[in-house]
């Protein structure tokens, strides 16, 4: 039969004269669990290997501070080492579909994400204002009346030829010219036209021949004007764009001429904006 234990078996009394605090708050906290000097050997020899493909794999009973251990451990050994590089992934924009890489001391990636994002919101606002400027549409016009001008004097130059071809021209539209022959100040009609036979008719057809080839030779050089146009016009606002947009950017590129990549990347934005 089994004996009840007695109550001085049941409490087991510390010498508090083996201690040299009269509280516990007194003390340090331990920077190391008791008795897992060979697990902590463990985890700061998985902490050397700078190898990847190696982890580190940590049983025990639940609660016994395994992760708070690891982490307190790593967080310290972490004070030790050189901070890692920020990376960050940029546009490439010749082929979208292969970002580019760019390494950067530590802090500093989102540094330069928030500078590009307030340059972007920066230029939604600039550019848009820009073109909307007394300064840029006064050049516009510029531009605009120097053409109309030229081709003022084509039409203006193709009058006179018709004057001395003895021919009415009806300019339509800068691409298309009707004309009729004239005869003693008077524009002739298609069936007085036909009613003349012989020599006179050979002369008349031989002037509207010569006129025509004027005629073609003149909407050429209209044509080639409205292209010129065109381009002057993008000219215009290429250099529009890019003295609106270049300090903005190289204020950030020279923030990041140490680096390369970014100070690439910074060109092809410009260029893409433009």
């Amino acid at each position: 039969m089994r004996k009840p234990l007695e109550i001085e078996q049941l409490y087991h009394a510390c010498d508090a004269s083996l201690f040299s605090f009269s509280s516990t708050q007194e003390l340090e906290p331990l920077e190391q669990p008791i008795g897992q000097e060979k697990a902590l050997e463990a985890v700061e020899f998985a902490a050397k290997i700078k190898q990847s493909g190696y982890n580190l794999f940590a049983m025990g009973p639940s609660g016994g501070g395994k992760h708070s251990t690891i982490m307190d451990f790593l967080e310290q050994k972490a004070k030790e080492e050189e901070a890692p590089k920020d990376w960050c992934y940029v546009n490439n924009f010749k082929d979208p579909r292969k970002p580019i890489a760019i390494d950067l001391p530590a802090g500093d990636a989102v540094r330069f994400k928030d500078e590009i994002y307030e340059l972007i919101e920066l230029l939604k606002v600039i550019l848009p204002a820009t073109f909307e400027s007394n300064e840029y549409r006064n050049e516009r016009e510029s531009i605009n009346q120097k053409y109309v001008d030229k081709q003022a004097a084509i039409f203006e130059f193709l009058q006179e030829e018709a004057k001395k071809h003895d021919v009415s021209m009806n300019m339509q539209s800068n691409s298309r010219i009707t004309f009729v022959p004239i005869i003693d100040g008077k524009v002739l009609t298609p069936e007085e036209f036909k009613a003349i036979d012989g020599k006179q008719k050979e002369e008349i057809n031989k002037k509207i021949d010569e006129f025509e080839l004027i005629v073609k030779e003149g909407l050429h050089q209209v044509s080639q004007l409205s292209k010129a146009e065109v381009k002057e016009f993008k000219a215009l606002d290429k250099k529009i764009s890019k003295e609106a947009i270049e300090s903005l950017i190289s204020e950030v590129r020279r923030k990041y001429a140490d680096s390369e990549k970014i100070v690439a990347y910074l060109n092809e934005l410009q260029d893409d904006v433009i």
